[in-house]
């Protein structure tokens, strides 16, 4: 035997709202956590960075940006990245 719930308009749009808000803070949450763990090659880096090959072999060995190496492969973290631009970034002066 099934029951059937009823409710009043007004509860079911609060309960709408309330399974919404949860949705999108998990949503959110997956998002931060996919872009914290993105692990990027070379060519992703380079082209991430709007930058060549041989600067980015160049920003390695100065040690400028942070990258990880295993198996021969060498990998970048985006969240890295990012910090690394924002970290570098000049505001426009006022005129």
């Amino acid at each position: 035997m099934k029951n059937v719930i009823l409710l009043e308009e007004d509860e079911f749009k609060g309960l709408l709202n309330k399974v919404d808000a949860i949705l999108n803070a998990v949503t959110n949450e997956q998002q931060v956590a996919s872009n914290t763990n993105q692990w990027l090659d070379t060519h992703e880096a380079c082209k991430f960075l709007n930058v060549t090959s041989r600067s980015m072999l160049s920003y390695r060995v100065q040690n400028l940006v942070p990258w990880s190496q295993f198996g021969g492969k060498i990998k970048y973290n985006k969240a890295d990245l990012e910090n690394l631009l924002t970290k570098n970034y000049v505001k426009a002066k006022k005129p």
